[in-house]
């Protein structure tokens, strides 16, 4: 929308990554990745649903958000390779008007985590592997007031790859 106006405000993040550059044992591509972040924005950026269930990007008033997340991920005997990761966010409309103020920002969830196993392995010389993967998100809202909600959600999905080609 030509209407918008840009986000802006401090922020900040810090973080530790652990990756060592050898295999332990049978374990290789071993990371352990954890950050904490916040931000204080003006003229935040945000997606609501409006009459109809349409969404339209609008500008809030400050917001603040905060949290931290974590990854880890790690391959064993060259075969099985396993990802998780979590996010946790806090945040909050920092309005004058009081129908909006303390309320979360909407469209973002609380908490956020994501998991995934693959399988890989050599078959009459053609690679392939088998994955499982799935994701969670916590409620989150679609309007200013926190009143329309959209519950959380879990979700499942497989698949597999053959390589057919160099």
């Amino acid at each position: 929308s030509p209407d918008l106006r840009a986000e802006k405000g401090p922020s900040s993040d810090v973080g530790l990554v652990w990756a060592p550059g050898k295999a332990m044992g049978d374990w290789d591509r071993l990371l352990l990745q954890a950050n904490v972040f916040a931000n204080r924005s003006h003229d935040t950026i945000t997606f609501i649903t409006t009459a109809g269930y349409t969404a339209r990007a609008v500008n809030l008033d400050d917001t603040q958000a905060y949290g931290a997340e974590i990854v880890a991920a790690g391959r064993i005997a060259e075969t099985l390779s396993i990802t998780a990761s979590y996010t946790r966010l806090a945040t909050a409309q920092l309005s004058g008007d009081p129908n909006y103020h303390g309320k979360s920002v909407p469209r973002r969830p609380g908490h956020i985590a994501y998991g995934r196993a693959d399988a890989t392995r050599t078959v009459a010389g053609r690679e392939g592997t088998l994955w499982i993967d799935g994701s969670f998100q916590s409620e989150s809202t679609l309007d200013r007031s926190s009143l329309v909600r959209v519950p959380a959600r879990f979700l499942v999905g497989a698949g597999a790859r053959i390589v057919i080609g160099g």
